[in-house]
């Protein structure tokens, strides 16, 4: 039997806003319908590169994901999620997060995803061992004489950026 949906011609236009609203989706690349009831959705989804540390608190710290495009996924974490993939924690991010699937406007988090990308490409954190990448100096914030990003490994070992 046909899905009388199915004929409903603003049906794929519908289903791309529906899908290009959800934080989680990158670009949605195509959709088609297919006879007699099927809707067939090609897309893109986003993928958390860091996860963002924010101090609510003196001992409170909730997580945040974010992707390559500095855009926050949704969720709030009281500790980093467990991911079939390497997050490090970036430290020193001043600005709040945004609402999920908005770009989070923060010159430290850009500096941070700059570096956590060519690890990534590099494929140095199993290397390394990368805990967190620490930007609380981006901008010369702190001390202009200092390097601006500093990736701290497991055993607390500080690389200059």
């Amino acid at each position: 039997m046909v899905d009388p949906v199915l004929f409903d011609k603003d049906l794929i236009a519908r289903t791309r806003q529906h899908y290009e609203q959800n934080p989680w989706v990158a670009q949605v690349h195509s959709i088609q319908k297919l006879f007699p009831n099927e809707l067939v959705v090609k897309l893109e989804l986003r993928k958390p590169i860091v996860a963002v540390e924010m101090k609510r608190t003196k001992n409170r710290a909730y997580y945040y994901l974010v992707d390559n495009q500095s855009v926050r996924l949704p969720g709030e974490y009281a500790k980093v999620p467990e991911l079939p993939l390497t997050l490090p924690v970036i430290i020193g991010v001043i600005k709040p997060p945004p609402p999920a699937g908005n770009r989070w406007q923060d010159q430290g988090l850009n500096d941070a995803l700059a570096v956590a990308q060519t690890l990534d490409e590099y494929q140095v954190y199993g290397k390394l061992d990368v805990a967190q990448i620490d930007v609380a100096n981006s901008g010369g914030r702190k001390n202009k004489k200092e390097s601006e990003v500093v990736i701290w490994t497991r055993d607390k070992i500080a690389i200059q950026w």
